[in-house]
């Protein structure tokens, strides 16, 4: 039985280290390259199986070098890629992503046409309706809500991230209308700060959640910046700060091996939550200690 299947976001990184970000018509000097698969979705999935969690991941790539890259990544870390679909002449979304030595980044994004063409097959909603736990975060839009559908049919526990703003979402076709009516079927939501912010107008976690209890019922994993994390739910209203490093910290996705490390913890193994996200926190914290999610030490 799969434990976590996952569907949302993939890509492939070109990870490049600079002595500063340039500003308009500036630039900077390229002082290391590094290429790994990447995409929160991904990110996610692979921090879990590291875990021990067993990991399916449906997605649509390119058949392009990219893809590949992707698609090896997921087979290396053991997770099962039978709902991996494949474009023919189609264009893996992939980033470049430029980070300085305080780790202040920018990314650059060519999103192609593969991920957006995927269709779930009957062969993936049974795998979704089979899984312990459904993860996606809300993209590609029609496909992610099809699967929260599939995982409520199928009793399957589903969590839900986001990890742009609502501007971002609306760009790659996901309208507020749909993040509301989607998370409303998820156990967990994970949204960005500035996400949590736009869905609900206010800042404080406490009373972002009161607001978004209209039309979610589930447990809220809030992120109100370095000083911690926020999981809200019926009864509960906690906080635990990361345990960064003093210097050399690098935040680049330290969110979704949160994520990851939390559904392991709290919807596999069944751990409290207090104790779930303590040790969520001590994985981010390990990823912020390198350069992307791929860098986290294996236990």
């Amino acid at each position: 039985m799969i434990d976590i299947c996952g569907l949302g976001t993939l890509a492939a990184d070109i990870l490049m280290k600079v002595d500063r970000l340039p500003g308009k018509d500036d630039f900077g000097i390229v002082q290391s390259t590094d290429s790994q698969p990447g995409g929160s979705g991904t990110n996610v999935a692979v921090q879990a199986a590291r875990l021990g969690s067993r990991c399916a991941y449906i997605g649509c790539t390119g058949d392009d070098e990219p893809g590949k890259v992707v698609r090896d990544s997921l087979v290396k870390e053991k997770i099962d890629i039978d709902g991996m679909q494949v474009l023919t002449g189609g264009v893996t979304t992939h980033t470049d992503i430029v980070v300085d030595k305080e780790g202040q980044k920018f990314i650059l994004l060519t999103m192609g046409d593969a991920f957006f063409s995927l269709t779930l097959s009957e062969q993936d909603r049974l795998r979704i309706r089979n899984s312990r736990v459904f993860f996606t975060d809300l993209l590609p839009g029609p496909a992610a809500g099809e699967g929260l559908r599939e995982a409520r049919r199928g009793g399957a526990a589903s969590a839900a991230g986001m990890e742009v703003d609502l501007d971002t979402m609306k760009a790659l076709g996901v309208s507020r209308e749909q993040i509301e009516r989607e998370i409303a079927m998820a156990d967990v939501f994970a949204p960005c700060r500035a996400g949590l912010y736009q869905l609900t107008g206010r800042e404080n976690p406490g009373e972002a959640a009161s607001v978004i209890r209209k039309n979610f019922g589930g447990i809220l994993l809030a992120d109100p910046g370095e000083s911690g994390s926020r999981g809200v739910s019926a009864g509960w209203d906690m906080c635990f700060c990361f345990c960064l490093p003093r210097g050399g910290c690098r935040y680049d996705s330290a969110g979704d091996s949160y994520m990851g490390a939390f559904m392991h913890a709290f919807m596999v193994q069944h751990r409290p939550l207090r104790e779930s996200m303590e040790f969520a926190s001590y994985r981010a914290a390990l990823t912020c200690t390198g350069l992307g999610a791929a860098t986290v030490l294996r236990i």
